[in-house]
């Protein structure tokens, strides 16, 4: 299951659709209990008591990447992306291509949400590639992750070029700025010192006083 959060006004296939923390396992019943009760404490939106379960998981099995991606998914509801990010990590080192395809994925909506485009990029990328992998192609799971991470990448990319356009639109406009202030200088050469000769009284000069519209 897929927990979505939306990112833009406009209704799009949605960007960020985070692969959440619902993952169950099937070892020592009082760890999967634990993981269970977590992943129902996340459907709703209790994060914190969720991250509490995860945590009280992980003192049985300290370096699982499920538990990590579990953690991971809370702390990015939260909006805590450093952390979830530094979860995602940890949960790539599963064995699962599937999970690791997942945190790639994760990774990739929390460097969104960061504002670091251009990681995001990468990071889409990296899910990509291995969502394509032929050895696992029949996996209804890794043929989400790379619809998604395809449609992601394509969104920030264009994201990415506005960005770019913009800005080279902007530096045009502050290039022509000087020009045009330069030009009305010479035609005017004497109109900044007649300012600098007539002080206001008091000794300090009035501001200019905008007249309504």
């Amino acid at each position: 299951q897929m927990s979505i959060a939306c990112i833009h006004h406009i209704p799009l296939k949605v960007l960020i659709i985070l692969f959440a923390g619902i993952i169950s396992i099937a070892w020592l019943d009082q760890t999967a209990d634990m993981i269970g009760e977590g992943n129902r404490l996340f459907e709703r939106g209790k994060y914190d008591d969720a991250l509490s379960k995860y945590s009280d998981a992980q003192i049985n099995d300290t370096e699982s990447p499920i538990i990590y991606f579990n953690i991971a998914d809370a702390h990015y509801k939260k909006g805590k992306y450093d952390e979830a990010v530094s979860a995602y990590e940890k949960a790539l080192k599963s064995d699962d291509i599937t999970l690791e395809a997942k945190a790639y994925y994760n990774i990739g909506n929390a460097k969104y949400q960061q504002g670091k485009l251009n990681e995001a990029l990468d990071y889409y990328k990296r899910a990509i590639e291995l969502s394509n992998d032929p050895d696992a192609s029949a996996s209804g799971g890794l043929k989400a992750v790379n619809a998604e991470a395809k449609y992601n990448h394509e969104f920030v990319e264009k994201k990415i070029k506005e960005q770019m356009n913009k800005q080279k639109e902007q530096q045009q406009k502050d290039k022509s700025q000087p020009e045009e202030k330069q030009e009305n200088k010479s035609q005017n050469p004497n109109e900044d010192k007649n300012k600098e000769d007539q002080p206001a009284s008091g000794g300090q000069k009035e501001s200019e006083q905008q007249e309504p519209a």
